[in-house]
Protein backbone atom coordinates (compact mmCIF):
# COMPACT_ATOMS: atom_id res chain seq x y z
CA UNK A 1 0.00 0.00 0.00
CA UNK A 2 1.48 3.59 -1.17
CA UNK A 3 2.19 5.60 1.92
CA UNK A 4 -0.03 8.46 2.12
CA UNK A 5 2.00 11.06 3.73
CA UNK A 6 5.65 11.82 4.25
CA UNK A 7 7.38 13.86 6.83
CA UNK A 8 9.36 16.67 5.73
CA UNK A 9 11.58 17.90 8.68
CA UNK A 10 11.69 16.06 11.79
CA UNK A 11 13.10 18.64 14.54
CA UNK A 12 11.34 19.96 17.33
CA UNK A 13 10.50 23.94 16.70
CA UNK A 14 9.73 26.54 19.41
CA UNK A 15 7.52 29.91 18.48
CA UNK A 16 11.26 31.79 17.67
CA UNK A 17 12.53 29.22 15.33
CA UNK A 18 9.74 29.23 13.12
CA UNK A 19 10.16 32.59 10.27
CA UNK A 20 8.06 33.14 7.42
CA UNK A 21 8.72 34.97 4.04
CA UNK A 22 5.66 36.18 2.55
CA UNK A 23 6.50 36.64 -1.12
CA UNK A 24 4.49 40.05 -2.41
CA UNK A 25 1.10 39.93 -4.44
CA UNK A 26 -1.03 36.98 -4.96
CA UNK A 27 -0.91 33.61 -6.46
CA UNK A 28 -2.03 33.18 -9.77
CA UNK A 29 -2.85 30.42 -11.65
CA UNK A 30 -3.05 29.41 -15.55
CA UNK A 31 -6.38 29.44 -17.39
CA UNK A 32 -6.94 26.04 -17.32
CA UNK A 33 -6.38 24.99 -13.54
CA UNK A 34 -8.85 28.63 -12.84
CA UNK A 35 -11.15 26.92 -14.75
CA UNK A 36 -11.01 23.76 -12.37
CA UNK A 37 -10.95 25.63 -9.61
CA UNK A 38 -14.24 27.54 -10.45
CA UNK A 39 -16.06 23.98 -11.56
CA UNK A 40 -14.91 22.68 -8.52
CA UNK A 41 -16.26 25.45 -6.31
CA UNK A 42 -19.31 25.96 -8.07
CA UNK A 43 -20.08 22.07 -7.58
CA UNK A 44 -19.51 22.01 -4.07
CA UNK A 45 -21.69 25.33 -3.44
CA UNK A 46 -24.89 23.14 -4.51
CA UNK A 47 -24.50 20.48 -1.09
CA UNK A 48 -26.34 22.78 1.33
CA UNK A 49 -24.43 20.97 3.82
CA UNK A 50 -20.96 21.83 3.00
CA UNK A 51 -20.03 24.83 5.00
CA UNK A 52 -17.32 26.87 2.40
CA UNK A 53 -15.83 30.25 3.34
CA UNK A 54 -13.65 31.52 0.83
CA UNK A 55 -10.77 33.18 3.33
CA UNK A 56 -7.15 34.54 2.16
CA UNK A 57 -4.57 31.21 3.00
CA UNK A 58 -1.04 30.50 3.09
CA UNK A 59 0.37 29.02 -0.39
CA UNK A 60 3.21 27.00 0.71
CA UNK A 61 6.43 27.63 -1.82
CA UNK A 62 9.08 25.31 -0.16
CA UNK A 63 11.27 25.58 3.24
CA UNK A 64 14.54 25.85 4.35
CA UNK A 65 16.17 24.19 7.63
CA UNK A 66 19.10 26.73 9.29
CA UNK A 67 21.85 24.79 11.82
CA UNK A 68 22.04 27.51 14.55
CA UNK A 69 25.29 27.64 16.82
CA UNK A 70 24.15 26.59 19.27
CA UNK A 71 23.05 23.12 18.01
CA UNK A 72 19.23 24.22 17.15
CA UNK A 73 17.63 24.28 14.05
CA UNK A 74 15.62 27.19 12.41
CA UNK A 75 13.12 26.70 9.69
CA UNK A 76 11.98 29.24 7.21
CA UNK A 77 9.13 28.91 5.08
CA UNK A 78 8.22 30.99 1.29
CA UNK A 79 4.83 31.63 1.71
CA UNK A 80 2.55 33.73 -0.31
CA UNK A 81 -1.26 34.42 -0.33
CA UNK A 82 -3.79 32.69 -2.06
CA UNK A 83 -7.02 31.55 -1.06
CA UNK A 84 -9.06 28.58 0.43
CA UNK A 85 -11.01 28.26 -3.28
CA UNK A 86 -8.03 27.80 -5.03
CA UNK A 87 -6.84 25.29 -2.84
CA UNK A 88 -9.96 23.65 -2.88
CA UNK A 89 -10.42 23.50 -6.66
CA UNK A 90 -6.60 21.92 -6.99
CA UNK A 91 -5.00 20.19 -3.80
CA UNK A 92 -8.73 18.76 -2.93
CA UNK A 93 -10.24 17.89 -5.72
CA UNK A 94 -8.03 18.07 -8.88
CA UNK A 95 -4.36 16.88 -7.23
CA UNK A 96 -4.63 13.92 -9.02
CA UNK A 97 -4.91 15.55 -12.22
CA UNK A 98 -2.03 18.69 -11.56
CA UNK A 99 1.48 17.17 -12.08
CA UNK A 100 2.83 20.87 -11.27
CA UNK A 101 3.22 21.62 -7.93
CA UNK A 102 3.53 25.41 -8.51
CA UNK A 103 -0.37 25.21 -9.79
CA UNK A 104 -1.25 23.73 -6.72
CA UNK A 105 -2.51 25.99 -4.08
CA UNK A 106 -0.67 23.94 -1.29
CA UNK A 107 -2.14 25.42 1.47
CA UNK A 108 -0.40 25.26 4.65
CA UNK A 109 -2.12 24.18 7.81
CA UNK A 110 -1.13 23.29 11.09
CA UNK A 111 -2.55 20.05 13.53
CA UNK A 112 -1.57 18.77 17.09
CA UNK A 113 -1.48 15.84 18.77
CA UNK A 114 -3.72 17.03 21.84
CA UNK A 115 -2.53 15.20 24.89
CA UNK A 116 -4.79 15.24 27.97
CA UNK A 117 -3.08 15.61 31.99
CA UNK A 118 -5.09 11.88 32.48
CA UNK A 119 -2.79 10.08 29.48
CA UNK A 120 -5.65 10.49 26.69
CA UNK A 121 -5.23 11.76 22.75
CA UNK A 122 -7.98 13.86 21.83
CA UNK A 123 -9.24 12.41 18.50
CA UNK A 124 -12.51 13.99 16.42
CA UNK A 125 -14.47 12.50 13.70
CA UNK A 126 -14.75 15.75 11.21
CA UNK A 127 -18.05 16.40 10.24
CA UNK A 128 -20.03 16.42 7.19
CA UNK A 129 -20.26 20.28 6.72
CA UNK A 130 -15.91 20.27 6.69
CA UNK A 131 -14.78 20.68 3.14
CA UNK A 132 -11.97 18.72 3.42
CA UNK A 133 -11.68 15.00 5.55
CA UNK A 134 -15.24 15.06 5.74
CA UNK A 135 -16.45 11.96 8.00
CA UNK A 136 -12.94 11.03 8.81
CA UNK A 137 -10.96 11.03 12.06
CA UNK A 138 -8.10 13.60 12.86
CA UNK A 139 -6.48 14.91 15.39
CA UNK A 140 -7.41 18.71 16.07
CA UNK A 141 -5.96 21.23 13.62
CA UNK A 142 -6.95 23.85 10.53
CA UNK A 143 -5.68 26.06 7.45
CA UNK A 144 -3.39 28.53 8.22
CA UNK A 145 -5.42 32.02 7.46
CA UNK A 146 -4.09 35.64 6.64
CA UNK A 147 -6.16 37.85 9.26
CA UNK A 148 -6.31 41.72 9.19
CA UNK A 149 -3.65 43.10 11.62
CA UNK A 150 -7.02 43.90 14.21
CA UNK A 151 -7.94 40.11 14.41
CA UNK A 152 -5.04 39.01 15.59
CA UNK A 153 -4.43 38.02 19.32
CA UNK A 154 -2.06 39.88 21.00
CA UNK A 155 -2.16 38.36 24.28
CA UNK A 156 -1.52 34.95 22.52
CA UNK A 157 1.36 36.26 20.94
CA UNK A 158 2.87 37.66 24.19
CA UNK A 159 2.34 34.19 25.90
CA UNK A 160 4.38 32.47 23.01
CA UNK A 161 6.91 35.40 22.60
CA UNK A 162 5.98 36.86 19.34
CA UNK A 163 5.74 40.33 17.99
CA UNK A 164 2.75 41.71 17.33
CA UNK A 165 2.63 41.44 13.46
CA UNK A 166 0.78 39.55 10.62
CA UNK A 167 3.61 37.64 10.31
CA UNK A 168 3.25 35.98 13.80
CA UNK A 169 -0.27 34.69 13.19
CA UNK A 170 1.00 32.54 10.67
CA UNK A 171 2.71 30.64 13.51
CA UNK A 172 2.00 27.58 13.77
CA UNK A 173 1.70 27.69 17.96
CA UNK A 174 -0.79 30.94 17.19
CA UNK A 175 -2.86 28.66 14.92
CA UNK A 176 -3.32 26.04 16.70
CA UNK A 177 -4.15 27.90 19.70
CA UNK A 178 -6.75 29.66 18.74
CA UNK A 179 -7.77 26.61 16.60
CA UNK A 180 -8.40 24.89 20.17
CA UNK A 181 -9.65 27.40 21.57
CA UNK A 182 -12.69 27.41 18.84
CA UNK A 183 -13.24 23.56 18.65
CA UNK A 184 -12.51 22.72 22.04
CA UNK A 185 -12.66 25.85 24.35
CA UNK A 186 -9.58 25.70 26.15
CA UNK A 187 -7.95 28.83 26.91
CA UNK A 188 -4.06 30.28 27.44
CA UNK A 189 -3.56 28.59 31.27
CA UNK A 190 -4.67 24.85 30.09
CA UNK A 191 -1.42 24.38 28.49
CA UNK A 192 1.63 22.42 30.48
CA UNK A 193 4.21 22.74 27.12
CA UNK A 194 3.59 23.24 23.53
CA UNK A 195 5.98 21.71 20.80
CA UNK A 196 6.58 21.55 16.82
CA UNK A 197 7.46 18.35 15.95
CA UNK A 198 7.76 18.83 12.59
CA UNK A 199 6.15 19.45 8.57
CA UNK A 200 4.22 16.84 6.88
CA UNK A 201 2.49 16.48 3.87
CA UNK A 202 -0.73 14.65 3.27
CA UNK A 203 0.37 12.83 -0.31
CA UNK A 204 -2.92 12.27 -0.90
CA UNK A 205 -3.89 16.11 -1.84
CA UNK A 206 -0.04 17.64 -1.47
CA UNK A 207 -0.83 19.31 1.43
CA UNK A 208 1.69 20.74 3.64
CA UNK A 209 1.11 20.90 7.61
CA UNK A 210 2.80 21.27 10.49
CA UNK A 211 2.61 19.30 13.36
CA UNK A 212 2.50 19.53 17.15
CA UNK A 213 2.07 18.16 20.30
CA UNK A 214 0.24 20.01 23.26
CA UNK A 215 0.25 18.90 26.61
CA UNK A 216 -2.90 19.83 28.66
CA UNK A 217 -3.28 20.87 32.13
CA UNK A 218 -6.93 19.20 31.93
CA UNK A 219 -7.85 15.88 32.23
CA UNK A 220 -10.22 14.54 29.37
CA UNK A 221 -13.30 14.61 31.46
CA UNK A 222 -12.74 18.85 31.93
CA UNK A 223 -12.18 19.13 28.25
CA UNK A 224 -15.00 17.44 27.52
CA UNK A 225 -16.79 20.00 29.99
CA UNK A 226 -15.72 22.84 28.19
CA UNK A 227 -16.45 21.41 24.60
CA UNK A 228 -20.22 21.94 25.08
CA UNK A 229 -19.12 26.19 24.59
CA UNK A 230 -17.03 25.82 21.90
CA UNK A 231 -17.67 28.02 19.52
CA UNK A 232 -16.53 25.70 16.71
CA UNK A 233 -17.92 22.66 18.31
CA UNK A 234 -19.91 21.67 15.26
CA UNK A 235 -16.35 20.91 13.29
CA UNK A 236 -16.32 17.61 14.61
CA UNK A 237 -19.49 15.45 14.71
CA UNK A 238 -17.88 13.49 17.76
CA UNK A 239 -14.70 13.84 19.80
CA UNK A 240 -13.04 10.63 21.59
CA UNK A 241 -10.27 10.54 24.46
CA UNK A 242 -8.33 7.99 23.27
CA UNK A 243 -5.43 6.29 25.68
CA UNK A 244 -1.84 6.89 24.52
CA UNK A 245 -1.24 3.48 24.58
CA UNK A 246 -4.42 2.90 21.99
CA UNK A 247 -4.01 5.48 19.84
CA UNK A 248 -1.93 3.35 17.13
CA UNK A 249 -4.28 0.42 17.24
CA UNK A 250 -7.29 3.27 16.61
CA UNK A 251 -5.00 4.68 13.71
CA UNK A 252 -5.15 1.53 11.93
CA UNK A 253 -8.62 0.23 12.46
CA UNK A 254 -10.31 2.99 11.81
CA UNK A 255 -10.50 5.88 8.68
CA UNK A 256 -7.81 8.32 9.52
CA UNK A 257 -6.66 11.35 7.73
CA UNK A 258 -3.03 10.83 6.20
CA UNK A 259 -1.47 13.79 8.16
CA UNK A 260 -3.36 13.05 11.21
CA UNK A 261 -1.34 9.67 11.08
CA UNK A 262 1.87 11.38 10.49
CA UNK A 263 1.16 13.58 13.77
CA UNK A 264 0.39 10.36 15.57
CA UNK A 265 3.48 8.61 14.25
CA UNK A 266 5.98 11.40 14.89
CA UNK A 267 4.22 12.02 18.62
CA UNK A 268 5.08 8.29 19.35
CA UNK A 269 8.42 8.72 17.51
CA UNK A 270 10.17 11.50 19.41
CA UNK A 271 8.33 10.43 22.95
CA UNK A 272 10.04 6.84 22.22
CA UNK A 273 6.21 5.47 22.62
CA UNK A 274 6.41 3.00 19.52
Amino acid sequence: MPASYRIIYETLLSPQDIEFELIPNKKTYPREIKELISAAWNMAKLDPELNLFNGKVLAYLGSTPQMMPEGTTKLRLQVQETDYKSFFGTNVKNAHQIYESEQLANALAVCAVVETLDATIVIGNRSKAVAEGSELWHVPGGTIEIPKLADVDAEILHKLGLPHCIKSAFNPFYVMIKELSEELNIGLDDYLSLACLGLGENLEMKKPEFLCHFRLRLTAAEVRSRMVDAIDAAEHSQILFVPIEDCQDFVQTHPFTPIGTAAIELYMNTLGLR
